[in-house]
């Protein structure tokens, strides 16, 4: 392996065997911060879905990532889409987690990798940043990986796209 993929892959860019743009997104059932089981499926029924995996409840970057989600909520629903924040957490820190950024989207916890390692790829058993953007038919339309991830702007701007 190259310096350079090594630093890609540091920095959340490398994405071999992962899914990918055009792809269609694999299926999955988590259990969410409010104890339900929260399916792909159904999330895809009612538009476009943003999936937004991150490393750690409460560090830094994970923290402004999902305040900007939360700030920015109702341009989500306008587009008539949906967010999911995905992490490693189990639901107790999860809950703990969405309830001091006051965000008004699900939390779903993957405790053992399976679904990070398939849309986002893993590090030492905790996902790496990645927002997957994924269109009604489950057609996946735009994967942003590592620091850019922390600002949506372009993974908001794709749903509309996500017929």
């Amino acid at each position: 392996m190259s310096l350079f993929q090594r630093i890609s892959g540091l920095l959340g860019g490398t994405r071999q065997g992962l899914v990918g743009v055009g792809d269609e997104a694999p299926p999955f059932s988590l259990m969410s911060s409010e104890g339900s089981m929260v399916s792909l499926a159904v999330l895809l029924a009612h538009g476009p879905v943003i999936l937004a995996f991150y490393p750690r409840a409460f560090t830094s970057g994970c923290t402004q990532e999902l305040r900007t989600y939360t700030r920015r909520h109702d341009e989500i629903v306008t587009r008539q889409a949906k967010l999911v924040a995905i992490s490693v957490d189990d639901p107790a820190t999860l809950a703990k987690f969405k309830a001091s950024l006051g965000a008004p989207f699900p939390f779903l916890s993957d405790p053992d990798g399976q679904v990070a390692a398939r849309y986002a790829g893993l590090v030492n058993g905790t996902s790496r940043r990645a927002t997957v953007t994924i269109a009604r038919d489950g057609r996946v339309l735009r994967i942003t990986s590592g620091v850019p991830a922390i600002f949506p702007s372009g993974d908001i701007a794709a749903c509309n796209q996500a017929g």
